[in-house]
């Protein structure tokens, strides 16, 4: 009996283990799943510096009406 007792203690302390172990791995999961999602939102370098020289010749445009 001593020994089953000690059987039972010695699972429950593996099972607690096993759900730490898996609440930590969802975490993880989430956050990479997060991560990724952010990354999937941002834009493409090529894209950024399209809108970034479109804005330069706008600016330009704005400046040269400006000095007239």
């Amino acid at each position: 009996m001593d020994s089953l007792t000690k059987q039972a203690k010695n699972r429950g302390k593996k099972q607690a283990k096993v759900d730490r172990l898996r609440a930590s791995l969802a975490a993880k999961e989430s956050e990479t799943n997060t991560m990724e999602e952010r990354l999937n939102q941002t834009k493409q370098l090529d894209d950024l510096k399209e809108q970034e020289s479109e804005l330069q010749r706008q600016n330009e445009e704005d400046q040269a009406i400006i000095q007239d």
